[in-house]
Parts: structure tokens; sequence; C-alpha cells
């Protein structure tokens, strides 16, 4: 593996066992720059790191059993492009809504992807992609769809 690609795969582990996971989103400031730029389904389009802590903060709060795993990583070096492939677990019993919507009590797992681009040695962006119809089925926000 090159060096620069074994740096993104740490880069991307750190940002997700220590800020996702953990939630020490302190240490994004080594990993990220001022200007992140961060947008996901559901209207998130977020342009600064502050935004960004605040974001997995309040995730936090929501889905405070929370954890993502990292399934699949496909690193493009020519193109500083990394897409990673995901899982998120967690229980929404945080006693704060997320995005407007109430506390369910209700676990759910929804996979997705995230295209994040490199810039020297930060991370510019990470584009977000999931099913947010599957992810508000599951917390019984909307009804199933008929089969």
């Amino acid at each position: 593996m090159l060096d620069t690609e074994r740096l993104v795969t740490q880069m991307d582990d750190f940002l997700v066992e220590h800020a996702w996971n953990a939630g020490d989103v302190d240490v994004l400031d080594e990993v990220l720059p001022s200007d992140f730029i961060y947008k996901a389904p559901m209207g998130v389009d977020l342009n600064n790191l502050e935004a960004f802590k605040e974001q997995i903060l309040a995730m936090r709060r929501a889905y405070p059993d929370l954890h993502v795993t990292i399934n699949e990583r496909v690193i493009d070096l020519n193109n500083k492009v990394i897409v990673t492939q995901w899982t998120f677990e967690g229980t929404n019993t945080g006693n704060s809504e997320f995005m407007g919507l109430p506390t369910t009590g209700k676990p759910v797992v929804i996979q997705g992807v995230s295209l994040s681009h490199i810039e020297g040695d930060l991370y510019a962006d990470e584009h977000v992609y999931y099913d947010a119809l599957t992810a508000l089925q599951q917390l019984g926000l909307l009804p199933e769809m008929a089969a």
C-alpha cells in the first residue's frame, strides 16, 4: 500500500472511530479544514467544520449508542477521491429532536456511501448518500411500503 493510501485509510478510520463512534469531535481539527463541506440527505448542507462537529454531536444525542462501521473503501489517488461504504447502527433514544424528528426509541440500521475529496493532507468535503425513506420507516415515522 502506498504511503499516501495508508495515510488516507488511517485518516478515514480516525474520523469514524474518534469522532462518530466516540463523540470526540475536537480531533476533527487535525484532519479537516475550517471550511469543510458536508452534504447529506434530508437537507443537510454544512459549509464549515464547527457546523459539522455540531451535526455529529446532535446525531450522538439522538442515537447515544451510535456506531459506524466501514465496510469497504475505494481510494483513487490520481483524483484524490475516497469512496466509503458504511453501516450506521443506533437506537433513537436520545432526549433531543434530531433534524426536527421526534425521539422514537427504535433502532435503525442504515447502509450508505460517502464520497470524499482530499486537498493536501486534509479532507476537503464529504457527500453522504443513504436511503432516508428506509431510515424514516425503521423509526416508525413513515409507513412501510406494500410489497
